[in-house]
């Protein structure tokens, strides 16, 4: 190997063992902050609100679905009364 391969090498090698140690910084911080009762109630806290959350957009949603239907089968009725009342209209004309 000549000088630029083996400094290439060495900032190979220095790159990786940083990675490698930040990586493990990041591990013992996950693993203090699980073992954290303060950092385990508030990670309840933001699932039971998400879970909240979640609730009131489905019943929004099914709110919505049931107000569309509801409107849809009310412009349908309408309709057929509609050409009720023309087919009606036509047979009296005659």
């Amino acid at each position: 190997m000549d000088k630029k391969e083996k400094r290439k090498e060495r900032k190979k090698m220095k790159r990786k063992q940083f990675r490698r140690v930040i990586a493990e910084k990041e591990r013992e911080d996950e693993e203090r902050k699980m073992n954290d009762p303060e950092e385990q109630r508030r990670a309840k806290e933001m699932e039971e609100e998400e879970r909240q959350r979640m609730e009131r957009e489905r019943k929004w949603l099914e709110g919505m679905e049931r107000k569309r239907k509801e409107e849809g089968l009310g412009r349908e009725e309408s309709k057929r009364l509609q050409v009720t009342f023309f087919s009606l209209k036509i047979e009296d004309n005659n």
